[in-house]
This record gives structure tokens, sequence and C-alpha cells, in this order.
């Protein structure tokens, strides 16, 4: 069946022919030198009136900005402008459409365009009646078995004694470098540090933020990473950073580690293995009666016994049922050390009880 509908048709400036051009605003890029303190959150705020608008400078800094996390002082930045064009005229025209059902959303583009190399994973058509953006999925080739944020994020038991921390969280501040009544930091708030040895660390330096918990008995305690900071400024014996991932909650008091890099491995995953390694859940990290998919726990086996990053594992219903053990669940080693191993529950059968789990290695990274 088909209808006359009366709708409203977006002509873009841009897309008007020659009479948008006149409409067109020629925008002026800025020019910016990076400062101590400088984040591109907040050089969206001075420029553009809007700290959200954040990616805009990041994207048109590419060729500058490895990690949006991290800008170092003196680095010159493009700072785009706020409102490239004109705003949209809204016409009104009558067209016969057909009745039909909303097309599903493409999940894979059929061909991308030559310049998308340089786009975010969400991007237009620049069509103004296409069916929305279009979402770039990654082929197997270029994931990572493991990414970055659940390495980061997963925690790890360390052997007591436990490393002497390298400082400590001693103050939240607001944003004109006042000491704030609260415990607890946001992303891209300022922090202040406490430094074991002054002039430990340097302007631009990453460091993790992380919070001593529970004793695991016979393996030690647990460290769960709390966030990611950039330090912005040294003096002496103190620092200021600004936290630039967030992975719990990050409080006075948690404390300072070195940040160290994990580089992702695209395209590499684990194989099948036969008769793999039998290791033992000796905790979860978070106290709970049952678990399921994305919980953290940790094996009895790590490094020394040739665990990996990106290894799986199959959980069995019970350590003394091992004449017919039965698969319940699968994990996935997120970190690794040198005695225990981190995993992530990928998949349950049922809820899994924190006692009397064992894991077989069923998939090796090579």
């Amino acid at each position: 069946m088909r209808r006359c509908v009366n709708v409203g048709l977006l002509v873009l400036a841009l897309g008007a022919g020659g009479g948008a051009e006149a409409m067109a605003v020629q925008a002026q890029a800025t020019s910016h030198t990076v400062r101590p303190g400088d984040t591109l959150w907040r050089l969206a705020r001075e420029y553009l009136g809007d700290p959200r608008q954040w990616r805009s400078i990041y994207e048109a800094n590419q060729d500058r900005i490895t990690n949006p996390d991290l800008i170092v002082p003196g680095q010159q930045l493009v700072i785009p402008s706020a409102g490239a064009t004109a705003p949209a005229v809204v016409q009104a025209v009558t067209v016969e459409a057909a009745v039909e059902p909303m097309p599903m959303l493409p999940t894979q583009p059929a061909g991308l365009p030559p310049e998308a190399s340089q786009r975010t994973v969400f991007y237009g058509s620049g069509d103004p009646l296409a069916v929305g953006p279009t979402v770039l999925v990654r082929p197997p080739e270029e994931r990572p078995a493991v990414q970055a944020g659940d390495y980061y994020a997963a925690g790890w038991i360390e052997p007591e004694p436990l490393d002497t921390a390298a400082g400590r969280v001693t103050a939240v501040l607001e944003s004109g470098g006042a000491t704030r009544s609260a415990r607890m930091a946001r992303p891209f708030d300022a922090v202040d540090l406490s430094l074991r040895v002054a002039g430990a660390v340097g302007v631009g330096d990453r460091l993790l933020i992380v919070r001593i918990e529970r004793r695991v008995p016979d393996y030690g305690r647990i460290v769960r990473p709390v966030g990611v900071v950039t330090v912005s400024r040294v003096n002496g014996p103190a620092a200021t950073a600004v936290v630039s991932t967030e992975l719990d909650r990050m409080m006075i008091g948690d404390e300072i580690r070195p940040f160290v890099p994990y580089v992702e491995r695209p395209g590499i995953h684990p194989r099948p293995v036969q008769g793999g390694l039998e290791a033992q859940v000796v905790a979860f990290r978070d106290p709970g009666a049952l678990y399921g998919p994305s919980d953290i726990a940790f094996l009895n086996a790590g490094s020394n016994q040739g665990i990996a990053v990106g290894d799986e594992f199959v959980v069995m219903a019970s350590a003394q049922s091992r004449a017919s053990p039965s698969a319940v669940g699968r994990l996935q080693v997120v970190h690794v050390m040198p005695s225990t191993a981190s995993v992530r529950v990928l998949s349950t059968i049922l809820p899994l009880s924190p006692e009397g789990l064992r894991a077989q290695l069923s998939l090796k990274m090579p």
C-alpha cells in the first residue's frame, strides 16, 4: 500500500549547490601549545565551549596524538572551529512513500571510503536521508584475543610482602586547584600524589593507581587497579596528576604503581590443545555466593607454568569428581603473574560456586 506522506527533508548547506557556498561558514582553525595540566577535555571546554567535544580535537590531530589520554607540554595542536557550516535549512515537501518497516542497520559496510582509516568506528555517509551511521566491525584478523581494557582492569594476586608503593593519592582537587572534600576522584579530575622518592616521576608519565584488598591464604593479597593518571606537575616529593582512565572508584589513600603498557596482538588467537594443564580456582576477586560471565577469578598457575594472556580454560564441576568431570564454564586468562593467573569468566552453564572449581587448559596462545 502506498500513500502520500508529508515529511521534512534536511537540506544541508554544503549539499545545496552553488548557493550553499555562500551559506557555508568559513571556520578558522586555532593553534594551541599544550601547557602542563592540559587535557583534551579541558581544551574542548576552553575553545569549543563543551568538554564533550574533545574527540573533535583528537581527530584533528591524529598525526600528533597517538593516545588521547596523553598530550605532552610543548605539543602544537590544531583546535577546530566549533561550527564549520551554517545551520541546516528545513524545507517541508510532499513525497510519495511506501509504508514499509524500517530497514535494519547494517553491521558491516559493503565498502569503505578511501579515508576510512582516518575515521572513528562511527561514521556517516554524508547523505542526510541515509539510515543512520554505520558501525565498523573489526574482522577477526584485526581483533586481539584480550583487549587492553580487560587486561588493566582485571587485578592480580601479589605475593607478600607486597612491592613497596611508589606513593599514594593524598587529595582530590577542584578545577581551580583547591582541595575538594570528596574522597573519590572521577575522570578528568586532578589529584595530588605523595611520592616515596622525590623526582621519581616526570611530567607526562602515566601511573597506575591500585587498591590493596583482602588476603588469599598461601598466595598473597588481591591488588585491584582503580585507574590511570597522567602526571601534570612535579614538585619534589609531591606531584599533581589528571585521571585519564577510570577502572573502579579511585579514592584518597590508594597506592601508586608503575604503568606497564599492554601491547595488543591483533589477529593472534589461542588454538586447541589436548590434555592441557590443570589448575585450581583459588579465589574470586569480588566476594560473592555465585559467579557468572565477566567475573574475575584467580588460578594457582601462572607464567612459571607457561600460562599466557589469551589462554582459555574449561571449568570442571568439582575438584573431587575426577572420574567423569563435566565442563560447566569457560575462563580466559587476562593477566599473568609468576605463580597465579587472573581469568575472566566467558560463559557458564550454571552459576559457579567459589569452592572446588578445577580448570583445564583447552586453548593455548601460539
